[in-house]
């Protein structure tokens, strides 16, 4: 086998996780044919970001959060941090507490994500009433978008394990996989 095909195969098996959170930040911001304001759509960035925070936190670190949230601030016109510092919050409910959370049963484990995507929203909407003279923003659309995503979270989230099977396995102790 060629090492320095190996190693680029591996880097880039390595560099997946992110990969799959920009790619979540695109169709989040992706115009959708006759989209109005009015229809509500689930989020995706939060939902990759979770799951690759409980299977891979070793590739998917708080930097990952911060600058997947810094892309989708970037590219959507977003004040710049808003969404990195509301996935850096949400991340610190869920870093080091893989196992356990991991271990519970599927409801349990939804409704952790949907209490990482509470204070996903929570903190994007107070970051975005500070920036607008700390007027409130509306809630309804905040709310509206939340439940929309909870309620889709267990129907998109299995698309993810294709690409677990892609990611490289960590490496032992004993040098196994």
């Amino acid at each position: 086998m060629n090492p320095i095909g190996g190693s680029l195969a591996r880097i880039l098996r390595r560099r997946l996780p992110a990969a799959s959170a920009l790619l979540a930040v695109l169709l989040d911001l992706m115009p959708l044919p006759d989209a109005a304001p009015e229809r509500l759509f689930p989020l995706l960035t939060p939902m990759v970001a979770f799951h690759w925070a409980l299977r891979r936190p070793d590739l998917f670190t708080p930097f990952t959060f911060l600058l997947v949230g810094l892309v989708f601030d970037a590219a959507g016109g977003l004040p710049l941090g808003t969404s990195g510092l509301a996935l850096l919050a949400a991340c610190a409910l869920v870093h080091g507490r893989e196992r356990t959370l991991l271990a519970q049963p599927p409801l349990l484990l939804w409704g952790g994500f949907a209490l990482f995507l509470a204070v996903f929203e929570a903190v994007r909407w107070a970051i975005a009433s500070a920036w607008h003279d700390f007027e409130p923003r509306p809630l309804i659309p905040v709310l509206g978008e939340y439940l929309v995503t909870v309620l889709v979270q267990p129907l998109l989230v299995p698309l993810l394990a294709p690409l677990e099977r892609l990611v490289e396995c960590p490496r032992h102790a004993t040098g196994s996989r």
